[in-house]
């Protein structure tokens, strides 16, 4: 299921629902229905953290401190290149669809330690791209 949008100097092109939204029921997805796309975003996520390096506004090897100076002093060893390997030692939480960056936001604020140091390990960690995704 899903739905796909195309659109072209902010004119819409293109939009159509496929699949279901309710298999049992047999009820068709439209483009208007909800749904949670997960960690599908983290790619978009990564290409506009690209972008933005290019254009000169942010470094990968910057902290990701200098953004969210409100962050935890131990956060300050983290960048922006850790967050996208998933290197950070961000800790790990329970990750619900509904909820929101300012949720994810205040739950990192409130850490003490990270859980391993920056660019030890491969750990993979939704908040890494939560934070990315508000730059």
């Amino acid at each position: 299921m899903g739905a796909v949008l195309v659109s072209e100097h902010g004119k819409v092109i293109y939009e159509k629902g496929f699949g279901f939204s309710n298999v049992s029921a047999k009820e068709l997805f439209t483009p208007s229905i909800p749904c949670y796309i997960g960690s599908m975003s983290k790619q978009f996520t990564a290409t506009g953290i690209v972008i933005l390096a290019e254009k000169g506004a942010l470094g990968y090897d910057q902290s990701i401190r200098q953004y969210f100076p409100d962050l935890p002093e131990c956060y300050q060893p983290v960048t922006i290149r850790e967050m996208l390997h998933h290197s950070s030692g961000l800790p790990i939480f329970d990750d619900y669809p509904n909820m929101t960056e300012n949720d994810v936001y205040e739950i990192v604020k409130k850490q003490t330690a990270l859980r391993f140091g920056p660019g030890s390990k491969f750990e993979y960690c939704n908040a890494n791209y939560t934070l990315l995704g508000m730059l």
